[in-house]
């Protein structure tokens, strides 16, 4: 068995001043690339599950691999990085909405689930 451990492609929040301090922002162009070529290299790796944390980010590069590996994305809400102060997500439709292929636990509510502060 292998477990690859991969890190979110390059987000908006890392580049555009305009959401340098928004907790949950979507890949940048560069960082959706990085996720495709992670996707191309791990599609011959014999991948049996992509396990997620719940922020746009980290489902967007998910999405990619889970798409490239013909698998679905298990979403643990308590696999994330710290975040100074409290922070509401985006809903489940919303998420959901976004990534099809993401299989959300119940306890990710429509209203958000919380990220709170540590």
């Amino acid at each position: 068995m292998h477990l690859f451990i991969v890190r979110h492609g390059q987000s908006l929040g890392q580049v555009d001043s305009a959401w340098n301090n928004h907790p949950d922002t979507a890949l940048s162009p560069l960082g959706e690339r990085q996720a495709e070529a992670v996707a191309l290299r791990l599609k011959t790796q014999g991948v049996t599950r992509v396990i997620s944390s719940p922020l746009v980010r980290a489902l967007g590069t998910a999405a990619r691999i889970a798409t490239a590996v013909e698998r679905r994305i298990e979403v643990w809400p308590e696999l994330r990085e710290g975040w100074v102060g409290g922070y509401q997500s985006f809903g489940r439709q919303n998420l959901i909405g976004r990534f099809p292929q993401a299989d959300l636990p119940e306890s990710m509510a429509e209203a958000g689930w919380v990220h709170a502060s540590d």
